[in-house]
């Protein structure tokens, strides 16, 4: 029985204690009433006037801005945006960033992907008007866009290449619609496309790089928004990634730079009618679906920039000496090189090699004695462009 009273006496005197302990302090209750603050409204798009600006995609659509001697992110949209540029699309006099967007309804059987265009104005938070439903594919069914003057009217199309066609469209400032889908291409893979004077007639064509078809592919636009009379290129032996337009040798007419998986760097030239390779690079060591030209030093004639990927990850610069192509600069890179733009991303006067993999995004400038990597953003990126 006297156990018992001392139990009882022993639990009577720690309720006693735990009662008598001081409460929690102010700050503290304070600290356990305080309720998450909600986060601020999303900031506006800024499209700068007669400044260029990079844009770059991976899900998120991310924008940034050259200033005070650096690069600084200065707008982003989540969502599943694969491709996108900046450009007057509606030729108001004023730049938009032109977007495709992905995403899905329903669930199972039931869940259908969507394809949008999106256009943002100075200022959106969201989009200022969104195109039709495509609805052509998943996230990866659109594998590149370019802004261009495609039609040789003086304003810029959206140039769009999907694994099974290509596609022009064009913006009003109220609507964007589709100009022309081309034929069934899906035995080729389209993979990237472009637009300029490929054959030095005077006029644009559009031109577009063939994964399957190991070679590029050229269209006369015919009027009427309509394109047709499709020459081909000479075939490399492997897949090709990219394709583009430019003078690359200073002869005074258009040259068509290009990589894939043969991890070479091609050239061609239009000679009598037909496209030749007139150069291809020994193996850089990975698939070369990172390609740009550009003039980054400065000296009137434009350099190739390179990039590689899967293995081997580099970036090269090659320039013309008068006779044939040579690497003036090669570096390893953090990350597979997924694609590459030449433009003046500082606002210089000088073009930059700014490059996407997927790892991060860098930028490299030339000092006036070499080239060096000056800015660099973490976070994989596929798609990137500058205006």
């Amino acid at each position: 029985m006297k156990n018992i009273f001392k139990l009882f006496a022993i639990l009577f005197l720690s309720f006693l204690l735990a009662c008598s302990e001081e409460p929690p302090t102010n700050i503290n209750n304070e600290s356990l009433s305080k309720k998450p603050v909600p986060p601020g409204p999303p900031a506006p798009l800024v499209l700068l006037e007669n400044a260029n600006q990079i844009v770059g995609c991976f899900g998120s659509l991310t924008v940034w801005t050259y200033g005070s001697g650096t690069y600084a992110k200065s707008w982003e949209k989540s969502g599943n945006y694969p491709l996108a540029a900046i450009g007057d699309v509606d030729s108001d006099g004023n730049d938009e960033l032109v977007a495709v967007f992905v995403y899905e309804t329903g669930n199972g059987r039931n869940k259908v992907t969507h394809t949008v265009i999106q256009i943002f104005e100075n200022g959106d938070i969201n989009p200022s008007r969104t195109s039709a439903d495509f609805n052509e594919g998943g996230v990866n069914a659109f594998t590149y866009m370019r802004l261009g003057d495609a039609n040789n009217a003086g304003a810029v199309e959206i140039m769009l290449t999907h694994m099974n066609f290509l596609s022009v469209h064009k913006d009003d400032g109220s609507a964007t619609t589709i100009l022309w889908k081309s034929e069934d291409l899906s035995a080729v893979d389209p993979f990237s496309i472009d637009a300029g004077d490929v054959d030095n007639d005077g006029q644009n064509e559009i031109i577009y790089a063939e994964l399957g078809g190991q070679r590029f592919g050229v269209y006369e636009y015919l009027g009427n928004n309509n394109w047709g009379d499709k020459v081909y290129s000479e075939t490399i032996p492997c897949g090709l990634d990219r394709a583009f337009v430019a003078d690359v040798d200073e002869d005074g007419v258009n040259e068509v730079v290009g990589g894939g998986c043969a991890s070479k760097l091609f050239v061609w030239e239009q000679i009598n009618g037909n496209y030749v390779i007139s150069f291809q690079s020994a193996d850089l060591g990975g698939y070369t679906q990172g390609v740009a030209a550009g003039d980054f030093d400065d000296d009137g004639i434009n350099e190739i920039a390179v990039g590689t990927a899967f293995t081997n990850d580099k970036v090269y610069v090659f320039k013309f000496n008068g006779t044939t192509y040579s690497i003036v600069f090669e570096e390893s890179i953090n990350g597979s090189v997924n694609d590459m733009f030449a433009g003046d991303s500082d606002n210089d006067g000088i073009d930059e090699i700014v490059i996407a993999t997927d790892e991060n995004l860098f930028v490299y400038d030339y000092n006036g004695t070499t080239y060096s990597q000056t800015y660099s953003s973490p976070g994989g990126f596929s798609h990137v462009v500058v205006k």
